[in-house]
């Protein structure tokens, strides 16, 4: 402290040996005014009063009108060895009062140079002490997964596994069926446009042939994708195993899509009947569809949505080539007349057309085809073809190739390779699907289930994806899933993160607000679904990956820069004791840090004082019955108050007031009186 303080430090200044006389009255409203100037020009942002033997030991007391609370800060004498402890520039607290391990308090003050005049406050006690201001984007690198012959020769015998269950006698079926589904040909809200068919005609594909990985929710590792584009609205997209064709998905023109896929025996006309369930869609959860109902009800959206003369035919073509037969589904409307009340529509009905295939059919089969079994759906609806291959392609993952880099995923729960099916991701950081080939297409954003566009994500601009039971669909429509369950999905995928740095590096704008666009986080995009994640991840959010202390207490800025005595006291002390206090800065998530306010601030320092005091004297010293007495005349004698050695400011909570143990002074009996007039009404 300057030189000036010593002008405080004498006991005669304040008061006569006799009393309060007039010109010791002058005398201290001088001082008074000396040192209010001298604290604003100081600065001063941390004061705390401490006692000492030299403090005064006179017994007389005078209490004037002029002593209210704006005098308070001007009435704290500082002790003779040090005087008022300040943190500034060139000031910092003692060493010998800071435990190695509790970073210092450091603000800057104004000084008589220009340079130091002009410096605004900084704080070194924020968040960025416990979290990098900058923290590196530590990508994993990209992993390709090369499967092993192993693997490949597994996947192929469990395709024909799986053609093996689903065969029956085909000699017994006739050359023609005709099948009335019972469902009638009327449009359906949800089911509109191009994508309810083919996302139900592709999942069907998908799950029947297992394109997607269970342990990943990627694409199988041992299937190569080759894209082959033919011109304007024609492409061609293949997926083979070892050079085995596994399936195929072609668009000769605009208004044509044909899906080929081996290892698939004949569907049996029972899969035409209402309501029947695929027995081994049902035993497998990670299908999220099958030979089941849905194809029935795409079949009649498909008449019934399509203008007059959209909707050409959708055929199903069965190639048994060990058998030489083969089978044709024709979907078909029928007419029903109007009968009494029921009025006039129509009808799906199902037509299965079986013959025998020559020799060179089954010979250009087996030239290029190792599986014995294959089906062929041909689809003709007006630009059906030209959406397949502009949109339907980036709603399906099985046509992506994702960077991982830029992903937030879960381990792999068996410890396999790659990353498990749950992930969240930015679609602008994502290559461009088939490398180009098919234009400038990337990942639709947006919820998918089981490898399925479902809806617009919540957070906008990302990929959200999870695979197996996690996540369901709501509805048979497949077009929303449940708020909380999405919550609990993504939590999920943030607790198990394999890279915690790059979420954290997501996250730091969680700290302050940032003006600049590029500094955003793709994570962090006006969304109502993080702050739920916060509600129930708050913990994990502020201690695992932002490496928040967990007993850490948030403080404003207002609160830091204070010079109300108590709250100078309360964060020297709270430091002292090793307490975390982080400043909050200006835009930080306010539902993730929330600011300590005064109440709490002081139960906090009641509690370690209680404590961490030893012992604590009780009635029988001048001290406690000079404060009695003081309380008893303010018409206070309910309240109870507590001596502590470790108290340097008088405050109030709880109706008890906590006091500085040290020798009874006059200043300290009107710092009592200043506390008791500020919390107390009536006095």
């Amino acid at each position: 402290m300057s030189g000036s303080e010593s002008n405080y430090s004498d006991d005669s200044d304040y008061a006569d040996s006799g009393g309060c006389s007039a010109k010791a009255s002058k005398k201290r409203k001088s001082i008074a005014t000396r040192q209010k100037n001298d604290l604003k020009k100081k600065k001063i942002d941390v004061i705390i009063l401490s006692s000492s033997d030299e403090d005064d030991n006179s017994e007389d007391v005078c209490l004037e009108d002029d002593y209210d609370d704006r005098d308070l800060l001007t009435r704290i004498r500082g002790r003779r060895k040090g005087g008022l402890k300040t943190t500034g520039l060139n000031e910092e607290i003692e060493p010998d009062d800071e435990p190695n391990n509790v970073q210092t308090i450091s603000r800057t003050s104004s000084s008589t140079s220009s340079a130091n005049s002009t410096a605004s406050k900084t704080n070194e006690f924020t968040l960025d002490s416990f979290v990098p201001a900058s923290c590196p984007r530590k990508l994993l690198p990209m992993e390709k997964l090369l499967p092993t012959k192993e693997d490949c020769n597994s996947y192929i015998q469990n395709l024909e596994k799986n053609a093996q269950k689903r065969k029956y006698s085909l000699s017994k079926l006739s050359s023609r069926e005709v099948i009335a589904t019972g469902r009638t040909i009327k449009s359906l809200k949800a089911w509109k446009g191009h994508w309810p068919p083919l996302r139900e005609f592709l999942q069907n594909t998908v799950d029947h042939l297992s394109l997607m990985d269970e342990k990943t929710g990627r694409r199988r590792a041992c299937l190569d994708m080759e894209v082959a584009k033919e011109g304007k609205n024609r492409g061609e997209i293949s997926f083979t195993c070892q050079d085995t064709p596994i399936c195929k998905f072609e668009v000769p023109n605009a208004d044509e899509v044909i899906i080929e896929q081996n290892y698939t025996f004949p569907i049996s006309s029972r899969a035409v009947d209402t309501g029947v369930d695929d027995t081994s869609k049902s035993s497998n959860s990670a299908q999220a569809g099958g030979f089941g109902d849905g194809f029935k009800t795409v079949a009649t959206t498909l008449m019934a949505n399509s203008k007059k003369g959209d909707f050409d035919s959708l055929k199903w073509d069965f190639y048994a080539i060990p058998e030489k037969t083969k089978l044709t589904w024709s979907f078909e409307p029928l007419e029903k007349e109007k009968v009494a009340t029921f009025a006039k529509c129509q009808v799906l009905q199902v037509v299965i057309d079986k013959c025998k295939m020559n020799n060179d059919e089954v010979e250009s089969f087996r030239k290029g085809v190792n599986s014995g079994y294959i089906m062929r759906q041909k689809i003709k609806v007006k630009n059906i073809g030209k959406f397949f291959l502009e949109q339907a392609v980036t709603k399906f993952m099985v046509f992506w190739d994702l960077d991982d880099r830029t992903l937030i995923s879960t381990l792999s729960r068996r410890g396999g390779r790659g990353t498990s099916g749950d992930c969240i991701g930015p679609i602008s950081e994502q290559p461009k699907l088939f490398n180009g080939t098919l234009g400038n297409l990337q990942p639709k954003s947006g919820i998918y289930v089981s490898g399925i566009f479902v809806r617009n994500a919540k957070i906008t601009g990302t990929i959200m994806c999870f695979f197996g039971d996690r996540l369901e669909v709501n509805g048979r429509d497949r077009n929303d899933v449940n708020d909380e369950e999405l919550v609990n999905a993504v939590s999920h995928v943030l607790t198990r993160c394999n890279n915690m740095e790059y979420l954290r590096s997501l996250l730091l704008p969680l700290l302050e607000n940032k003006k600049d666009e590029k500094q955003k986080s793709w994570l962090l995009q006006p969304s109502t679904l993080f702050n739920r994640l916060i509600e129930t991840q708050k913990e994990f959010i502020l201690h695992d990956v932002l490496l928040v202390p967990r007993n850490a207490v948030f403080i404003s800025d207002k609160t830091f820069s204070s010079e109300v005595p108590f709250f100078s006291w309360a964060l020297h002390f709270l430091r002292k004791r090793g307490q975390p206090l982080i400043c909050i800065k200006e835009g930080a998530n306010k539902f993730l840090f929330e600011e300590c306010n005064e109440y709490k601030l002081t139960e906090k320092c009641v509690n370690i004082l209680k404590t961490t005091e030893k012992r604590r004297r009780k009635g029988g010293n001048n001290n406690q019955t000079g404060i009695r007495k003081c309380l008893a005349f303010l018409g206070l004698s309910s309240v109870k108050a507590m001596l502590f050695k470790d108290l340097e400011v008088p405050f109030i909570h709880k109706q008890d007031i906590y006091i500085p143990e040290a020798k009874l002074s006059r200043d300290m009996i009107i710092m009592v009186v200043n506390v008791c007039n500020s919390k107390f009404e009536g006095i």
